[in-house]
């Protein structure tokens, strides 16, 4: 693993917060009463990036809209937060369907870049996506890519 120092500042807007539904990857930290859990969003901002994963709405996991697993968001939280003012754990809202969930794992291990040999990214690459991913480069990055590639023509 690589550490950098941070040159500039990170820009906030970018970190999901409010209220959204997350998803419960694990509760193994129990005994420290943390858990582990992905934001939802039914944004489409982040939908091209090889982290995120639509999922449909659906009546078995309860959700009223079209949304996306952000998993690049993961985070621990304190298993009191799943806690209501009274003490009871919140209502579960839903389930997932088991290829949801694969989906999702294959993307956590890609994120915490514990893939086998093969290029998660390069495998599932399509014109569409690259192209997405070309437009949120920054515009001195992007410029200098397409150059690059157009010298190799």
């Amino acid at each position: 693993m690589d550490l950098y120092a941070r040159t500039q500042q990170i820009n906030p807007s970018t970190i999901l917060r409010g209220q959204h539904p997350h998803i419960i990857v694990s509760i193994k930290a129990e005994a420290a009463g943390l858990a582990q859990a992905i934001p939802m969003s039914s944004s489409d901002r982040d939908a091209g990036l090889p982290t995120t994963y639509p999922i449909k709405a659906m009546t078995r996991n309860g959700l009223d809209k079209h949304s996306f697993a952000l998993v690049h968001q993961i985070t621990t939280l304190d298993l009191r937060a799943l806690r209501q003012p009274d003490g009871s754990w919140m209502e579960r809202m839903g389930q997932l369907e088991k290829r949801d969930k694969d989906a999702i794992q294959e993307r956590l291990l890609f994120l915490l870049d514990l893939q086998p040999e093969e290029d998660w990214f390069l495998e599932r690459m399509t014109f569409n996506l690259a192209e997405q991913a070309l437009e949120r480069l920054p515009p001195e990055e992007r410029q200098r890519l397409l150059e690059r590639q157009l010298d190799k023509l």
